[in-house]
């Protein structure tokens, strides 16, 4: 990845991204603001974002001469440690804003098993930072330096993988515990992760076109530099997040995986649900959440999500939202409501935002609702 000279331009790259990794994370420390347990893992993300970037400089920079640490042992062993915890700490950080309920610094241990086997591989093989440098896979150890890095690679890009999932399964979570909610920090959450998801795929991709084709080794570093900017620009992007999105996530109801045949709804309980939705029209009130709406109807919350899950199949979002949507088109086709304007509808309606009524109106009815107006008065 590197040219002969003692630094270049995408030296210093490296170099600025490790040190303001570490700033960054001596700056997360000092943060009052989030939860402990959060800062402490995004600062050891940076932290660890930092050692790699720092072994990679040294690994693939022969020309330092100050101090020649490019096959001492250590090197070996901070760059392998701090590569494969960079997927677990990603994970735990965006599950630490996410679900906080489920994040425990000592259950949350187990992620570190990669770090550990890596490790491991290091002392048993005796493999040596000139040897993972080996650009031919035709020797025994050139081949093992393969191996190794399919190991680090494929571990990092499965818990990248992961987190996406974790915020999957947070935006379902969101829609079956809140009527309307702010895409805003959810969205340049899933750009966060997406980046690194695919800033990863892209090592993997540089790692195999390496070690199974004859492309010029030029072509190949150029593809790992890029790799090297992206990041640069992903953990400042993460830090920016830190700081002004991740508090205001919003938290969710625990989902309970077990499944038994008592949770069909009954009657009674459905009874419950749909006066409330028919007869006292809950769903006209801005904000209202799945807490607030099983207090109204006297049922615990996890029975209210499952009979709107189970009888009327869909979520708590788009339950609330859809009665909006008819609410909101009864009032536009009602001439008593002529001379209110499109805000002021949308308002009655339950909503509080005129982007989310623009949104849900035109996926409920294929048009947007001056349009729909215009159409009934036609």
């Amino acid at each position: 990845m590197m040219n002969d000279r003692v630094f270049n331009l995408h030296d210093v790259f490296l170099f600025v991204t490790a040190f303001e990794c570490l700033l960054l994370a001596l700056f997360q420390a000092l943060q009052p603001q989030g939860k402990k347990l959060t800062r402490i893992y995004l600062g050891a993300f940076l932290i660890a974002m930092s050692l790699t970037s720092v072994a990679t400089l040294f690994l693939w920079n022969n020309s330092f001469g100050l101090i020649s640490i490019s096959n001492h042992t250590l090197l070996i062993y901070c760059l392998t440690a701090a590569s494969l915890a960079r997927g677990p700490f990603l994970l735990l950080y965006v599950r630490s804003i996410t679900n906080p309920s489920s994040s425990d610094l000592k259950k949350d241990a187990w992620h570190g098993t990669p770090v550990v086997l890596g490790l491991i591989l290091i002392t048993t093989t005796g493999l040596s930072s000139s040897d993972i440098r080996l650009e031919g896979y035709d020797t025994a150890l050139g081949a093992l330096a393969g191996y190794y890095w399919d190991f680090i690679k494929y571990v990092t890009l499965g818990y990248t993988a992961a987190t996406l999932f974790q915020l999957y399964q947070y935006q379902g979570q969101l829609k079956q515990t809140y009527s309307l909610y702010s895409t805003n920090e959810l969205n340049w959450l899933w750009i966060l992760a997406g980046g690194f998801f695919i800033n990863w795929s892209w090592g993997v991709t540089v790692h195999l076109v390496g070690k199974f084709t004859d492309t010029d080794a030029g072509i190949t570093n150029s593809m790992g530099i890029l790799a090297n900017y992206i990041t640069f620009l992903l953990m400042n992007i993460l830090f920016i997040y830190s700081l002004v999105y991740a508090h205001k996530l919003l938290p969710t109801q625990a989902q309970s995986n077990k499944k038994t045949s008592e949770e069909k709804p009954n009657d009674d309980t459905i009874t419950k649900v749909t006066h409330a939705i028919e007869i006292d029209r809950i769903y006209l009130e801005q904000n209202i959440n799945i807490e607030q709406f099983s207090s109204r109807v006297g049922l615990p919350v996890k029975t209210v999500s499952n009979v709107i899950n189970r009888h009327f199949g869909t979520n708590f979002f788009e339950f609330i939202n859809s009665h909006r949507v008819e609410a909101a088109k009864a009032m536009l086709v009602d001439p008593g409501y002529s001379e209110q304007t499109i805000l002021n509808i949308l308002l009655q309606s339950g909503f509080n935002s005129k982007s989310a009524f623009h949104r849900h109106f035109k996926r409920f009815t294929g048009v947007s609702p001056s349009e729909f107006r215009q159409n009934a008065l036609k």
